[in-house]
Order: C-alpha cells, then structure tokens, then sequence
C-alpha cells in the first residue's frame, strides 16, 4: 500500500460519514445497482440464478435487495469456478499455490491476494481479491480502527510511534492476519511476530543480560579486590607475601557458567507460557 494514496482514501472515506442518512442511502444503492449489473454481465453463476428466480437485467435497478436470492459458503464453494469473475481461476489452483509457498503475503500470480478460512466446516474456503479489492477492504479495516477520528488526529496517532497488539493464528492465509499485515505497511508501521518460542527466548535472554551484567561487575570487582582482602588475611595468619595472579581463563570461566546456567534456568522456566492464557500474557 502506499502512504499517501492510503491517507488520501481514507480522508475521501470518512468524508462519507458526514452525508445525511438520504444521501447515504443513496449512495449506498448505487453501489448495490453497479454491484448487481457487474455480476450479471461477469459471472454465469449469478446470472443463472437471478434468471431461475424470475429477474431479468432490467430489473436490477429497482427491485429491493430482499427480492435476489441468498447464497452461503457451502454454495460458494461449489460453485466457485461459475460464481468467479475472473475467468481461469478456480479452488484446486488457490489450494495448489497455499500448499507451495510459505503463508506469507505475496500474492497469487503476482497480483491476487489469496486468503482462506480455518476449515472449521470441513474443508478451508479460498477467496481471493484483486489489487483495488485489497486496497479498499484494507481501508476499510483501518477506519474502522480509528473510528471517529480525524486525519489530523491519525497522524498525530501515527507520529506518536504506538504499539499495538493483535492477536491471531500465522500458520495460513488467514484473512485477519494478512490484512491487519498489509494495513500496517499501509500507514508507515513496522510488524512484529511474537509466538510462545520467541516468549521463551525473550525471557531467557532477559535473564541471560542480568546475569551478564552481574558477572561483569563481579569479575572487575574480584579482579581488584581479591588480592588485597586475601592478602590481609594472610598477614594475619603469618604470610606476609600473597598474589593468586589470575589468568584470563580463571577470570572469565565463573562468570561464563552464571550466564549459561541462568539462560538455562530462565528456558526452562519459561515454559508455562504455553500454558499461559494470552490475556494474562497481554497484562503481565
């Protein structure tokens, strides 16, 4: 997406929200009547199944949204080849491209954006969209984030750097995921993936600079302070010449061990992240 086309369309969007509730109907039925003539000259599925329920092209303008039929996922995924309006797509293609590449966002045949259901129902549905598809559902997305806020308030949002969360499954094409990934390019963002692995690392790690630090500051302090307080209690005890004169290996191992056996501790402990609900991950 791009910075200033996404602001820019954003502006020309929210401008909606000032029309009165004739004009949005309105203009919300222009929409619709120039939806319904697009599938009726471009997609044999909704043509026949206009036709079988008795409404002919001329109609489109007016008949209510109550009079066409309805369909639901299961009749869209049969039949899905017809209901396309792009011609030479289909269902086994979308699935052969998720199966060999990684789940990430570059698009189909480089210009699709191809995103998938959880499967929940039996079989994962395939839905795609074209470049001004994506752009406008994304827009729609971010507005409705930043609901009630104006462009001056947004940017001010965006300049302040802020850090959000979101929650959601990386393992496919999950709409959610991929969109919220785009719409962060969109306006500037940088993302971040954070999983339960990367949780243990970070926590270990954490730990792991504690303790670094800690044995950087008791090597130096061992290293100046070792000799003179042994020596004194040498003196006491009738020798009157001590030195230990460490060598760099003796120094460094002691602190080197910490280190290793609190990244260690630290992993392991971390464990019960996974079994850790994320809302008490979120406040903690």
């Amino acid at each position: 997406m791009d910075y200033l086309k996404t602001l820019r369309d954003l502006f020309a969007f929210m401008k909606n929200t000032r029309l009165s509730e004739t004009q949005m109907r309105e203009l919300q039925n222009q929409k619709l009547r120039a939806l319904l003539h697009f599938v009726w000259e471009r997609s044999a599925f909704y043509r026949h199944t206009f036709e079988e329920a008795g409404i002919t092209e001329k109609q489109l303008d007016r008949l209510p949204l109550s009079a066409f039929p309805t369909i639901d996922k299961t009749i869209l995924m049969e039949h899905f080849e017809e209901l396309i309006t792009i011609p030479g797509l289909n269902q086994e293609q979308l699935r052969k491209f998720d199966a060999e590449n990684t789940a990430d966002r570059r698009p189909y045949l480089g210009k699709y954006h191809v995103v998938h259901s959880s499967g929940s129902t039996g079989k994962p549905g395939y839905f795609i969209y074209d470049e001004a598809a994506w752009h406008t559902m994304l827009l729609g997305i971010i507005r409705g984030a930043l609901w009630n806020m104006t462009i001056l308030q947004i940017l001010k949002l965006l300049a302040g750097r802020p850090r959000i969360i979101y929650i959601a499954a990386t393992d496919g094409r999950y709409g959610g995921a991929m969109a919220v990934g785009d719409g962060i390019d969109g306006v500037g963002a940088k993302q971040m993936y954070l999983d339960t692995v990367q949780l243990r690392r970070s926590f270990a790690l954490r730990f792991g600079m504690i303790a670094l630090l800690g044995s950087f500051l008791g090597t130096i302090f061992s290293a100046f302070l070792t000799d003179p307080l042994v020596a004194v209690l040498m003196r006491l005890e009738g020798i009157s010449n001590f030195s230990s004169r460490p060598g760099i290996f003796t120094i460094l191992l002691p602190g080197a061990v910490v280190v290793i056996w609190f990244l260690l501790f630290a992993y392991l402990a971390a464990g019960r992240i996974r079994r850790t609900p994320l809302t008490s991950l979120m406040e903690e």
